[in-house]
Order: structure tokens, then C-alpha cells, then sequence
């Protein structure tokens, strides 16, 4: 779009035919969707409905929605570029528009409000568990407000019609989330951490206080930092003054006391940790009781190490314990006490150089002067074979062994459907090509002859399993780890460590492989008698 030359008010007129082109996609896309609730079927169900893990017809809306496909979420999802469940909270919102708010439904056809807002909406009252009539009783109520009221007011106003609508309810939905509490933590790049928690009010109050006057205190002894990173540091050092001194019982380190204890950084810490280092070298590619390999990705065999990180507190720091690699030396500080297995890929350039990025598994690349403060409480170290992605491993039985399972998730570390971003440590690993187990073992053993290898190989969820077996989807496997899809309607993708691409990508073979590659071989010219 060329903009040079054209004054404020032709951009701004420019501007608000775009927002309107922009909510009529999103309205035409909503009203696709229903449609298609209403017509698609995957699989032809009449020849034999009652064939194990078929086409199923299920509710994804609440009250008063019809029934839809449950393969239908598979088609739309990878259609869009969205995963499966963002596919799906798509569909019920839709469904509940159309069914629930036909008021809304139709401001939303009528450009008047956006699809978004309408979502939101229909997702509070859905949850809300309120039934079809108090759902179009609200929607009589709420719909002239909404392009009055920004999304903050309109939502409060709407939450009081949900309470409003049913009182018992209302009451029994906080009983409810009392009893779905929780603390949730979900790990950022740079070495830090988002925690999500529901409390009760009264212990959230508390905490907030609690954690406020500790980053109080810390800055009268003069802590240079700002206050909501002490009030971050006090929260996990209240954590480390509990498992240090676990029980009721203990008498615990109050957050000022934990705070100020860093507040110079020659300080020792409280309590010590004996590290004690085993290491495992086993040839032939025995990784039996050993964590995950690593991702070689020049394909060398001494590229990366990986280190299964045993974290004990109990360990006691008297005697004479191996000190860490000095790569790995944590700084003085807090330690942290056992609460997990730790899995951390390490390239050994990274560690000759003593600078770098390592990648820790469920968090992520970090650099190097993080990891040392990881394994500042360490009191084993298990260093384990790279795994060799460029090679072919595989078993003449239907069993899946566990070193060929770790091969598999780390060529595809999440699921190999269209756009799915499901963990492949979650999936089931399923034979590309169907294993055949009346099929005669080959006479001459070749590395790519074993049915069960990791190039027929990959990690697949249950429905999209069931999908697949069931022929609704077909999928090839042209080269090791990258898959070729193609849905009931005919749409094509291909997967692979790289991401989602729409249509059928044609495989690339490397050199080496164009290098073997055997040369046809000419006919030779036969005399006829």
C-alpha cells in the first residue's frame, strides 16, 4: 500500500474502510464456521458406525448448541494456523453466538460489533454454566451496550447480569473456584519464569503485604534494585526458607532476613550443598535409566553433551565431595535445594570457550552464566552420549524402545500435525506407515528394512491418531522427521523441525545421499538372431 502523498484525513478515512474490511473478513469467517458445524463429516460413518474409535458427533458449546464432527477441529485448525484447542474454543464461541446470543449474532453479521467482543461475550455466560434462557435473557440486556462501553465497563456490567441471572448458581460457581485454586508456572526465555496463582482473597492480601514490606525493608539497607523485582526475589527465597527448613514446625527465615542476606555479594550462603559428580560414558549406544540424548545439529557425535541434574539438599557439605567443572562453578548466593530433574543440552565449544547457550528442557536456551546459577545445588551430574539425529535406528518388533522414543522427540520435539504445538513428549508415536505384523523379516538387514525405525516414526495426539488411522487424514514420511498431510477436504501440509508449511514441499536430499544415489544404468543393445 502506497501512502506517499496522501494527507491526514485521506489516511484516516483509508484507516476506517480498513477496520471495516477487517470486520467483515472476521464476520464472513464466524459465519463459514457455523456452516461448516452444520455439513462436515471427515469420514463416511454409515458403512460401519460402530467401528472402534470412528467419527464421533459430540457438543463442544454449552446448552441449546447443536452437535458437530469432533474431527471438524482438526480440519479448521491447521486451515487457520492455530492449534487444536485454539481451533476448538473458536468453534464453541461461534456456536454459542449463533444459538445462544441471536441478538449479538446478528449485530455481528451487521458490522456493528467486532467478533472478538461478541467471543468474549459468549465465552463469560458459556462459563458462567448458565442455561439457554438466562443466556438470551442477557443477550436482550447486554447487546445495546456494546458499542457504548469499552471492554473494560461492559464486562463488569456483564458479570453482574451472570450473578444477577442466577443467584444459587452464583454461589455454587465460587464454592467451585475455591476448590480450583492453584499455582501455575510456565518458564520465559532469559533465565526467567511467569507464575500464574489463584488464592483466596484473603491469602493473596497477604502475600501482596507480606512481599511489599520485604522489598520495603531490602531498600532501607540499601538494595539498589526496584521494588517489584525485590518483591520477585523475596517470593523465591521464601520458597528456598521452606524447603530448607521444611515442617510447620521450623521455625522459618523471615523474607527481610532472606533479602538482606544478598545484600553483599561475598556473603556465604546459609545453607550448603555437597555436590557430587557421577558421570556415564556408555559406549554402543546404551542409554538405558539416562535422561533425553541431545540434538547434534551438524550431526557430529561429539557436538553436544547432555546432563541429567540431580538437585539434594540433604546431601551434607562435609568431606571431601568433587567440586563442579569450573564451566559450571555457580556464584555465591542461594542454592537451590532438590525439587526436580534437571536436563540441560550442552555443546562442547560452549564449554571449552566458558561462554555460550546451553537449552534446558521445559525452559528453554539460556545462557551460560544462568545455567551455573541452575546448578548451583547440584549434587549429581550424569553426562550422557549425543544421539545422532542423522542416523536411522530401529527394531524389528512393534514395541517402541525408549533410546528410538528419545530419538523421535528430539528430531520432532512437538507433535508433527499441521500447526499443533503439543509437547511430542505427550504423543503417542505412531508408525508412519501402518506396522504389519504378518510381514516377513527381510533376509538381508538393512539399516532402513526394520518397520519400526525412527524415519516410519512420529508423535501424534489420540484424535489426530484416530484420524489418521481411520483414513480421514493421509500422511507420508518423504524424509526422516518431515511429513506430508493431507486433509478430508484436500488441503495439503508439511511438517517438520522448522514448522508448518501450507502445501507439499519436495524432498530435499543432501549431499551425501545425491553422492550414493546409484547411477541408472543404460539397456544394453541385444542383436536379434
Amino acid at each position: 500500500m502506497n501512502t506517499a502523498g496522501c494527507t491526514a484525513r485521506e489516511l484516516t478515512l483509508a484507516l476506517a474502510d480498513a477496520d471495516r474490511r477487517e470486520r467483515q473478513a472476521a464476520a464472513d469467517k464466524a459465519q463459514l464456521i457455523a456452516a461448516l458445524c452444520d455439513v462436515y463429516r471427515a469420514t463416511d460413518g454409515s458403512a460401519n458406525p460402530a467401528l472402534p474409535g470412528s467419527e464421533q458427533l459430540i457438543s463442544v458449546g454449552a446448552d441449546g448448541t447443536p452437535v458437530v464432527s469432533d474431527f471438524l477441529v482438526l480440519e479448521i485448525g491447521p486451515l487457520l494456523g492455530m492449534s487444536e484447542a485454539s481451533a476448538g474454543m473458536l468453534i464453541c464461541d461461534v456456536l454459542n453466538l449463533r444459538h445462544r446470543h441471536p441478538i449479538l449474532w446478528q449485530a455481528v453479521g451487521e458490522l456493528k460489533v467486532e467478533v472478538w467482543k461478541a467471543r468474549r461475550i459468549a465465552n463469560e455466560v458459556a462459563r458462567a454454566g448458565l442455561p439457554l434462557d438466562a443466556a438470551l435473557a442477557i443477550d436482550e440486556k447486554i447487546t445495546p451496550y456494546l458499542d457504548k462501553l469499552p471492554v473494560g465497563p461492559l464486562l463488569r456490567k456483564l458479570s453482574g447480569m451472570i450473578v444477577k441471572a442466577d443467584e444459587v448458581l452464583a454461589e455454587q460457581r465460587a464454592k467451585k473456584a475455591r476448590r480450583e485454586r492453584f499455582v501455575r508456572l510456565h518458564h520465559d526465555i532469559d533465565g526467567v519464569s511467569t507464575m500464574i496463582a489463584r488464592m483466596a482473597t484473603p491469602d493473596a492480601i497477604a502475600l501482596d503485604t507480606a512481599l511489599t514490606q520485604a522489598a520495603s525493608d531490602a531498600i532501607l539497607t540499601g538494595r539498589p534494585e526496584g521494588v517489584d523485582e525485590l518483591r520477585s526475589e523475596a517470593l523465591g527465597n521464601l520458597a528456598l526458607a521452606y524447603l530448607h527448613n521444611p515442617g510447620p514446625a521450623a521455625e522459618a527465615q523471615s523474607a527481610w532476613g532472606i533479602l538482606t542476606q544478598r545484600n553483599s555479594s561475598s556473603a556465604e550462603p546459609t545453607h550448603h550443598t555437597a555436590a557430587s559428580i557421577s558421570r556415564s560414558t556408555r559406549a554402543n549406544g546404551d542409554t538405558s535409566g539416562s535422561s533425553n540424548g541431545v540434538d547434534s545439529t551438524n550431526g557430529s557425535a561429539s557436538a553436544d553433551t547432555c546432563m541429567s541434574l540431580k538437585l539434594d539438599p540433604g546431601a551434607s557439605s562435609e568431606g571431601d565431595a568433587p567440586d563442579l567443572p569450573a564451566q559450571l562453578q555457580a556464584p555465591h548466593g542461594r542454592r537451590v535445594p532438590r525439587v526436580a530433574e534437571i536436563v540441560i543440552h550442552i555443546a562442547q565449544e560452549t564449554l571449552n570457550d566458558g561462554h555460550g547457550i546451553a537449552r534446558v528442557e521445559g525452559v528453554g536456551p539460556m545462557l551460560l552464566d544462568q545455567v551455573r546459577e541452575v546448578l548451583g545445588g547440584c549434587s549429581k551430574i550424569r553426562i550422557q552420549p549425543v544421539i545422532d539425529l542423522s542416523e536411522d535406528p530401529g527394531v524389528d518388533t512393534y514395541e517402541i524402545p525408549d533410546r528410538i522414543r528419545r530419538h523421535v522427540n528430539l528430531r520432532n520435539p512437538v507433535e508433527v500435525f499441521p500447526f499443533s504445538s503439543r509437547n511430542s513428549g505427550r504423543c503417542d508415536l505412531d508408525h508412519t506407515s501402518p506396522y504389519r505384523h504378518a510381514q516377513r523379516k527381510p533376509a538381508a538387514k538393512t539399516p532402513s528394512s526394520p518397520q519400526t525405525r525412527a524415519s516410519n516414526l512420529g508423535p501424534l495426539s489420540r484424535k489426530v491418531h484416530r484420524a489418521k488411522t481411520l483414513g480421514a487424514w493421509t500422511i507420508t514420511q518423504p524424509t526422516p522427521g518431515t511429513f506430508s498431510w493431507t486433509s478430508p477436504m484436500g488441503l495439503t501440509y508439511t511438517v517438520d523441525r522448522t514448522g508448518t508449511t501450507r502445501g507439499h514441499k519436495s524432498p530435499v536430499l543432501n549431499a551425501a545421499a545425491k553422492l550414493t544415489r546409484p547411477t541408472p544404468r543404460k539397456p544394453i543393445p541385444r542383436r536379434r538372431p
